[in-house]
């Protein structure tokens, strides 16, 4: 997902781009809860929000950078280079606490958690066909403080997960956008996505799926 402005305009600022901490998580949370409310993670609550970014931090298979313009927050973005080898390091070191971070969320939001439970068990009853054997890319969240929009700092971080996601070896980098979301539509297809289905969400919503392979022309 992406909040951002104007793609193509820049400023003059010192911009730095490093790995994200523990010392940012609470500003990430609150940027991630004010740009992505229908969000699901979101809206169970602060401790599984909050655990869900922490296992970015130190997985060797994921991206989680902050942005700054001199030397204030800007933007953030995580991803994952590689699914699979990323959720097995997930559940080894973040397992318990994840798994007890969810449990709090669902008896505290029980029409969610029973949702989403419907819905793994649903795809377990009824997995979609099997894909390629492909080593694949997630852009997960991207944002950019509204006073930092119509910098360029979201197409910036985009185009740099883009990179690595290629560096890795990843065949293809896909993302997940709301369906009411037209500029984060433009920004990724004149990134070289392409809109490869339209799907319904478990609680009404409906969101946008785009795929770029890893070697398509750079934008």
């Amino acid at each position: 997902m992406v909040v951002t402005g104007k793609p193509d305009s820049w400023i003059e600022d010192s911009i730095t781009v490093r790995r994200m901490g523990l010392a940012d998580l609470a500003w990430v949370v609150a940027q991630h809860r004010s740009h992505f409310p229908d969000n699901v993670i979101g809206r169970l609550g602060l401790g599984l929000l909050t655990r869900y970014y922490r296992t970015f931090l130190d997985s060797t298979f994921a991206v989680a950078t902050v942005t700054e313009v001199s030397g204030v927050r800007a933007g953030f973005l995580v991803g994952v280079l590689d699914t699979a080898a990323h959720r097995r390091l997930m559940w080894q070191f973040h397992g318990f606490s994840l798994g007890l971070a969810t449990l709090r969320a669902f008896l505290r939001h029980p029409v969610l958690g029973v949702g989403i439970v419907r819905r793994r068990l649903s795809l377990r009853l009824h997995p979609p066909a099997p894909m390629p054997a492909e080593r694949v890319a997630v852009l997960s969240h991207v944002a950019v403080d509204p006073d930092s929009q119509g910098r360029g700092l979201g197409v910036m971080m985009i185009d740099q997960f883009l990179a690595a996601a290629a560096a890795a070896g990843a065949d293809r980098v896909c993302v997940a956008t709301a369906d009411h979301a037209p500029r984060a539509a433009s920004i990724y297809l004149r990134r070289g996505f392409v809109l490869s289905s339209r799907s319904r969400t478990f609680d009404g919503r409906y969101i946008r799926l785009y795929d770029r392979p890893t070697a398509a022309p750079a934008p």
